[in-house]
């Protein structure tokens, strides 16, 4: 499998991380421990407060920064200058109140596809009217991917080249922080945010002998450890998760099936899945239920990179398949479906092929889908009943990157970062 095509696979998987926030209102701690026994349904309702991500009280006693507020002040930042850049406003000009849904992240590389000369990357935020503001830059040699985007909307994690993960203040363009990430993984990126605020980090490590994902705070300190097993040989086998919509329990995928466990680590229960398949948590379809895309061997799949997609629950009982393996063989270039968004008229899914090959496509009740969007490869970043945001690009790469607006049935409405000159362009978005 081509790294290019795992990264392809890697970013189709990121969670939409930048919600609307209510206040700081207390909750008491011990709600968090005792709200997931092995009797207790998943909560159907949310909140959206920091005193859902406590520590675990058998862990390590930790300070951890608080957020900045909206009344910071933040000094005047200038704008990057580069022929191969969109234009764009200070990032000191975002009205930080206003940062919710529909706003997207989008990382933009200066540099054309042979990336021999020194050129800036450059960090975007852009509203929905497709309002670009630099809000971070790195002169060069800057992150290639954004792991996670925090629900307050105001601090992101970036993958780096050295094999770590920047923590950017968007607010300043500061980096306050750098994690250290495996070497060697596959799947979603070996770091996120917890939900619902990003006031925590987890964390997937591994030394060779042991995985482990952790939960952290912004410090380092170790929180808890939400899931461990013995390094897998095949790396498909190795850990992935999903947090918690509330953040009170995360959703562990190891080599054997999905642990639901509470966010100090406190095993919950087995969940279901389908025989014969490895499944890795996706995104959460309801309350009590969430996407899963689905690895399989056999002549069923055709080879064993092919996705399937499935509606798991977190009550452990049987879920259903949402897409169809086709009929006939299946070829090695199709890797299936890896992502889906529910919209109150339609279902999109998200196919992904060899060499960089992407597609949205909106799936029909029978199970067929119709391609959306144009000719180039394509993924949604974000949709909701007006349409879909899209990151686009034409080279097996990624590079030739530009991000836009479509309606519901694929045709772009607005540009938001287009690709300038001969720039790789946007290398990745996240909402």
């Amino acid at each position: 499998m081509s790294r290019s095509m795992v990264l392809i696979v890697t970013w189709s998987l990121l969670l939409a991380a930048c919600t609307a926030t209510t206040g700081d209102s207390t909750v008491p701690q011990e709600t968090t421990s005792t709200i997931l026994s092995t009797t207790t349904s998943i909560p159907a309702t949310t909140t959206t407060t920091d005193a859902q991500e406590p520590p675990s009280t058998t862990t390590l006693a930790t300070t951890t920064t608080p957020a900045p507020t909206t009344t910071t002040t933040v000094a005047p930042r200038t704008v990057t200058e580069h022929p191969n850049l969109p234009g764009a406003l200070s990032g000191d000009l975002v009205d930080w109140n206003a940062v919710g849904p529909r706003w997207t992240l989008a990382l933009y590389e200066a540099r054309d596809a042979s990336m021999l000369t020194a050129a800036p990357t450059v960090l975007y935020l852009v509203d929905p009217d497709g309002t670009r503001y630099e809000v971070a830059s790195w002169p060069m040699g800057g992150p290639y991917a954004i792991a996670d985007w925090a629900g307050t909307g105001d601090t992101a994690l970036l993958l780096r080249a050295d094999a770590r993960a920047a923590i950017v203040d968007l607010r300043t363009g500061v980096e306050t922080g750098t994690v250290p990430l495996p070497t060697d993984y596959y799947g979603s990126p070996p770091i996120a945010f917890t939900s619902p605020t990003g006031k925590n980090l987890v964390v997937l490590t591994d030394d060779g002998v042991t995985q482990r994902v952790e939960r952290r705070n912004r410090s380092g300190a170790r929180l808890a450890v939400l899931g461990e097993q013995s390094t897998p040989d095949d790396m498909r086998n190795g850990l992935e998760w999903l947090y918690g919509f509330d953040g009170t329990f995360a959703l562990i995928k190891t080599a054997s099936g999905i642990e639901l466990v509470g966010n100090d680590g406190t095993f919950v229960r087995d969940l279901w899945i389908p025989m014969g398949r490895t499944c890795t948590p996706v995104r959460w379809w309801s309350a009590d239920s969430f996407l899963a895309s689905c690895l399989g061997d056999g002549p069923a799949f055709g080879h064993d990179f092919y996705s399937q997609l499935w509606i798991l629950e977190t009550d452990g009982t049987a879920g259903d398949t949402l897409t169809m393996i086709p009929p006939g063989p299946v070829q090695v270039v199709d890797f299936g479906f890896v992502d889906a968004w529910r919209l109150p008229s339609q279902t999109i899914v998200q196919w992904t092929g060899d060499c960089g090959a992407a597609e949205v496509r909106e799936l029909a009740t029978d199970g067929s889908t119709t391609p959306l969007g144009g000719t180039s490869s394509h993924r949604f970043v974000e949709a909701d009943a007006s349409g879909m945001t899209i990151l686009a690009w034409q080279s097996c790469d990624g590079s030739e990157g530009r991000l836009y607006r479509a309606d519901p049935s694929g045709n772009e409405v607005l540009e938001l970062v287009p690709r300038v000159g001969d720039a790789w362009g946007v290398r990745d978005a996240a909402t």
